[in-house]
């Protein structure tokens, strides 16, 4: 199966969509920075365990939203980090991305991944100041796989919810 090279002049919402809340758009995008990463999709559906055809799906999706573009025979990733904040989108669709790709995630899951549920003491305030440390963290682990040479795709997803009515005063 051929992918196609064709980049769309208009990006479609769909293919947003499927990037924000498709695993496997968003693994392939890491696979391409792997130092072993083979064009082929017969290769990336066996490393992510996937259809063909959904990797060709992923791979021309990705081209079209410019998050990967061609290099020789092979592609390249386009941006080095994307991260998702509320900055970038609106709350509600980063919501509805984050509800879409969950199940997605815990279904992967085994006995001997990391994973925890981890409840403690807080207020928004202490989210504001350590949620970018959480990020800037996943942006360092990332960079020092590429050094390192680490070809397996790892996913994380981590909400703060507040569990608790808001008191008066804020504390």
């Amino acid at each position: 199966m051929e992918i196609q090279t064709e980049k769309s002049s208009t990006v479609s919402q769909a293919d947003w969509e499927q990037w924000l809340g498709n695993w496997i758009w968003r693994a392939t995008q890491c696979l391409v920075e792997a130092p072993d990463f083979n064009p082929s999709p017969k290769w990336i559906a066996n490393r992510l365990n996937i259809t063909i055809e959904k990797a060709v799906e992923a791979i021309e999706g990705l081209e079209r939203l410019g998050c990967i573009k061609r290099k020789g025979i092979s592609f390249e990733v386009v941006n080095d980090w994307m991260q998702l904040t509320p900055d970038e989108l609106s709350r509600e669709r980063l919501l509805a991305a984050q509800s879409r790709i969950a199940p997605q995630l815990i279904s992967k899951l085994d006995q001997n991944d990391a994973f925890t549920s981890q409840f403690f003491l807080g207020n928004k305030e202490m989210l504001a100041k350590y949620t970018p440390k959480f990020m800037e963290l996943f942006r360092q682990m990332n960079e020092e796989a590429q050094r390192s040479g680490h070809t397996d795709v790892l996913a994380a997803q981590i909400s703060f919810v507040q569990l608790t009515a808001a008191q008066q005063g804020g504390q």
